[in-house]
């Protein structure tokens, strides 16, 4: 992977037809993941970024892993704000990781589930190489947060396994009028053009922050 710090690779590599060629549009990535991911289905799926676990009530229903990875930072509790919502108002006086162990109880008790608690990188990287279906990306959005996660996931999911990336966009405006660049366009596209992924589905959200799944034939 790259950083911004070759400047010119500042913009993202440019998509040729045959990395879409075939791409399928979806209303919303709920749809996507019931289509593409269904290839998954069954199998071992992994979340990078898991938040409140609402995304993951869905991929569990979905998918119906027979086992789930979980990574995050799991540092919610520590911020007064977190986008537009207030961690202590959700997660009461729990901390992050035990509000989402709370949640999902009965998979980390049945053991379907497991936590990783860290950098999503290097702890996905403990993983054997080709050990997941699917891995669904929606960590650190700077190019170098990005970057790593990226590259670690193209390894271990397995030939003919899904990766689907969230937040398919070049910058964020939605705080308060601060522009935040993202870096999630730089990876995707890098992973098509020199990687030999391609684009099997786009799925549109209402702000254009859309997901990307990628697979490599």
């Amino acid at each position: 992977m790259y950083t911004p710090a070759q400047p010119d690779r500042w913009w993202p590599d440019p998509l040729e037809q045959k990395h879409v060629e075939g791409c399928r549009v979806f209303a919303d990535r709920q749809l996507l993941i019931e289509d593409i991911g269904s290839r998954a289905r069954g199998g071992r799926i992994a979340e990078i970024g898991t938040e409140y676990g609402n995304f993951t009530a869905f991929l569990l229903q979905t998918l119906k892993p027979t086992t789930f990875h979980g990574y995050d930072l799991f540092d919610l509790h520590t911020k007064e704000t977190y986008g537009h919502s207030r961690p202590r108002d959700v997660m009461g006086s729990r901390t992050h990781r035990a509000y989402f162990e709370d949640r999902f109880s009965e998979h980390i008790s049945a053991g379907t589930m497991k936590v990783f608690e860290g950098d999503s990188s290097t702890e996905m990287m403990k993983q054997p190489d080709g050990f997941y279906d699917l891995i669904y990306v929606d960590g650190d959005h700077t190019i170098e947060g990005a970057s790593r996660d990226a590259g670690v996931a193209r390894l271990k999911v397995k030939p003919g396994g899904v990766l689907v990336f969230n937040d398919y966009a070049l910058w964020d405006g939605t705080h308060k009028g601060k522009i935040w660049p993202y870096g999630v366009v730089h990876c995707v596209n890098h992973l098509c053009v020199q990687h030999g992924w391609r684009m099997a589905g786009f799925a549109l959200q209402r702000t254009m922050f859309c997901d990307v799944a990628l697979v490599r034939d």
